[in-house]
């Protein structure tokens, strides 16, 4: 709004005020200016009424007459004096003056009476005369005007104080305004303000100005903050910056992830909001006090990562800011697995090597003493060697196996007869079921998959040779082919498994039952080729085992 608009505006406001007061303060002085002229009405009317019923001017100023308020006087036609009345009558009014008034109610300043009256005049034919009556005016009459003429005053002098004050108070107000407004511009736009007129309606332009100005600027400092925020949420490792007072000042996508946090939960936050635990509060505290970097290795949620903590120079951006720190955490999991499951590999291999290795050499040593000199003794040696030799190519060959699914070789796939294949799978395995008395049925319906043949060799051979080891003299193994589910179980009624040992039995060297897994001169390899096949054809494999009772493994095709 401009100053122009501002004046018709503040004169509006004024003549609606003014007018307001003024016509709700007649209103109220008409309505009890009415009352009162009525009431004389009303009165004048009774005595009218009940001079021309036979009421004597005696009987009517006793009855009428009798309010101290109230005052009567009877006239003779075109006599000025009252023949009759209760007040000294002045040559105030003559018959004249009030013959002109006759039949009407009027209000005037009495000398009389002293005071306002409302009168009324007005003939009767019962006692042919003309009767005066007078009432004085009561104090609300009196009230009701004063307010009317000086209220109205009061609240139009009170409204032109109010707009002077307003139109001071405009003016000063407008100055530091527009000056901020201007410092305002200034931020926004460095390179030059433009010029606008000293009316308040350009104060709306200016902001206006300076607000697109600001969202301009907001807009490319959100965008920039989007695309840093973007490529933080990209990377696969995780990252946390924090400041000198352990607060988190950035956190990406995946530091969230791995501490199982949300971003808005924890950022701006103390470092203890994602639950850190002891050794890393103590390093992230070391790096800050020391500004020198640091790298340790630390599971968190089953995973275990590298954390690589730098210090970070904040000065740059704040003043008298001391040194944070910027934490890197990448994921080592599979690495730190891969390590331990090749030292494991390489002590159990080295163990399960030096085993034939020391049979063999110790007959051979005895035999090059002579310490074995009957032929039944040296028969016994080198069958014992043979024996060895055999599992010690066993081993070597599983190894080689497991290395091969390991690298992910690619060979080749054809369709396989799941039928002919497990057929051809147990009649080599015939000697040993008859040596330990099992019989073995096989369910199988029609059914192909594509796999290498080795392969599928490989991963049958292994869970139907395992049945025969871990099952019962004269025992049974079922080997059932579900074209429907596409699935193919092998199942025992042997020693089963126990559930504290169902979670490790994939894993390489490990046996149930050791001394019967020797004897029967197993490798501790078998179930790591399988897990290790199916891995590598993306196949499932379940295991259903209670101990005593026997175990079912079911491979999903």
């Amino acid at each position: 709004m401009n100053k122009h608009n501002l004046i018709i505006a503040s004169i509006a406001v004024f003549i609606f005020s003014f007018l307001s007061i003024f016509l709700t303060t007649l209103f109220s002085f008409k309505s009890i200016e009415s009352g009162i002229v009525s009431s004389t009405r009303d009165t004048s009317n009774s005595i009218l009424i009940s001079l021309n019923s036979g009421l004597t001017e005696r009987d009517a100023m006793a009855t009428y007459g009798v309010n101290k308020n109230a005052y009567i006087s009877f006239y003779k036609k075109d006599e000025d004096q009252p023949y009759f009345t209760n007040i000294s009558v002045t040559e105030e009014k003559t018959f004249a003056a009030l013959f002109e008034n006759e039949g009407k109610t009027v209000i005037y300043d009495s000398k009389d009476i002293g005071s306002k009256v409302c009168e009324t005049f007005f003939r009767s034919t019962g006692i042919r005369a003309y009767v005066r009556y007078d009432m004085v005016v009561p104090q609300s009459y009196y009230a009701s005007y004063n307010l009317l003429v000086y209220g109205t005053m009061t609240v139009v002098a009170l409204i032109s104080a109010g707009i002077a004050l307003f139109w001071v108070a405009y003016e000063k107000s407008l100055t530091p305004l527009k000056t901020q407004v201007r410092k305002l511009q200034g931020i926004v736009t460095p390179e030059g303000n433009v010029e606008y007129g000293d009316d308040f309606s350009y104060l709306p332009l200016m902001i206006r100005d300076s607000r697109k100005a600001l969202e301009k600027q907001l807009q490319l400092t959100k965008t920039g903050e989007q695309k840093i925020n973007f490529i933080l949420d990209s990377i696969s490792q995780g990252l946390i910056v924090l400041d000198a007072s352990y607060k988190i000042v950035m956190i990406n996508k995946m530091a969230c992830d791995v501490f199982k946090v949300a971003k808005d939960e924890v950022e701006n936050r103390n470092m203890d909001a994602i639950k850190p635990s002891r050794s890393f509060e103590v390093n992230a505290s070391m790096v800050v006090q020391t500004k020198k970097a640091f790298i340790y290795t630390e599971p968190i949620y089953g995973r275990v990562y590298q954390i690589n903590i730098n210090p970070i120079d904040y000065s740059w951006a704040r003043v008298n800011e001391r040194n944070g720190a910027s934490i890197l955490l990448i994921d080592v999991t599979d690495e730190f697995n891969s390590s331990k499951m090749k030292r494991e590999f390489f002590d159990n291999a080295s163990h399960e090597l030096k085993s034939p290795l020391t049979t063999i050499l110790g007959y051979q040593q005895m035999l090059k003493a002579g310490i074995l000199s009957t032929p039944e003794e040296i028969s016994g040696a080198v069958d014992t060697s043979i024996k060895e030799c055999h599992r010690m190519n066993e081993i070597i060959i599983d190894m080689l196996s497991l290395s091969s699914l390991e690298n992910e070789e690619l060979r080749p796939v054809e369709d396989i007869d799941a039928r002919k294949g497990l057929v051809s799978i147990a009649a080599s395995l015939e000697p040993q079921m008859k040596a330990k008395k099992v019989s073995l049925s096989l369910n199988s319906e029609s059914f192909s998959t594509k796999m290498n043949p080795d392969d599928f060799d490989k991963l049958f051979r292994n869970l139907i040779d395992n049945a025969i080891k871990y099952d019962k003299m004269n025992g049974h193994i079922w080997v059932t082919v579900n074209r429907a589910s596409k699935t193919i179980s092998v199942k025992d009624d042997g020693i089963g498994i126990s559930e504290a040992n169902q979670t490790r039995i994939f894993e390489r060297f490990f046996r149930v039952d050791k001394a019967r897994s020797r004897e029967s001169g197993g490798t501790g390899l078998g179930l790591a080729i399988v897990k290790h096949v199916c891995n590598y054809y993306d196949l499932r494999i379940e295991l259903s085992s209670k101990l005593g009772s026997g175990s079912e493994f079911i491979v999903h095709l």
